[in-house]
């Protein structure tokens, strides 16, 4: 599942981000495809929204609209939103499903919530970074035992992918920088839900 589907598949969903710009690219991808499929689609902020990026489908706020609200700050929100983005935490809203957006690499997010997804911006659009082989084995290993060494790991890994154990250790450096797994010492531990990653 790509990760702008996984939006639209929920209702009320937040999105809690620090990164302006990649709120509006989400925004405006979910209203791409809301407008696409016929819907009407009201932004509620869209004039902030605008400061970043120009959209491609009309903004249209009556009562049969899909809502997307940007980044409200202090301004009220209606209770049927579809899709809300923050940067402020501390702001929680009844029966939503919430979505942490972190950065982790140069243009490579995660999106955390009971599902991971991990993508980029190109050309002002969502382009989701599918998650390979040997980190799904890596993530598939640290279910089956709980947490393991590095050493542990490396080895057994290594054996079975027909790797190099430089490459393993490569790749749990990276799964940690993704939130993904915790290193403490030698010791490997599985973090999140990472049972649900999509590929």
């Amino acid at each position: 599942m790509k990760f702008i589907d996984f939006l639209l598949k929920n209702q009320k969903i937040v999105i809690y981000s620090y990164y302006k710009m990649v709120s509006a690219i989400i925004i405006l991808e979910v209203g791409r495809r809301l407008f696409s499929q016929g819907e009407k689609v009201c932004v509620i902020h869209g004039d902030e929204l605008m400061k970043y990026l120009e959209p491609d489908f009309p903004f249209e706020c009556m009562e049969s609209s899909k809502v997307l609200v940007y980044d409200p700050e202090d301004i009220p929100v209606p209770k049927s939103f579809l899709l809300l983005t923050t940067f402020d935490k501390k702001k929680k809203y009844e029966g939503s499903v919430t979505v942490d957006v972190n950065k982790v690499g140069q243009n490579l997010y995660v999106a955390t919530s009971n599902c991971n997804f991990r993508f980029r911006i190109v050309k002002g659009k969502i382009e989701d970074v599918h998650i390979s082989t040997l980190e799904e084995n890596i993530i598939s290993f640290l279910q089956e035992f709980g947490e393991s060494t590095l050493k542990e790991i490396s080895d057994i890994i290594s054996s079975r992918e027909k790797v190099g154990r430089d490459e393993v250790r490569r790749k749990l450096l990276e799964l940690r920088a993704m939130g993904m797994i915790e290193i403490n010492g030698t010791k490997v531990t599985l973090l999140n839900n990472n049972s649900r990653l999509h590929r």
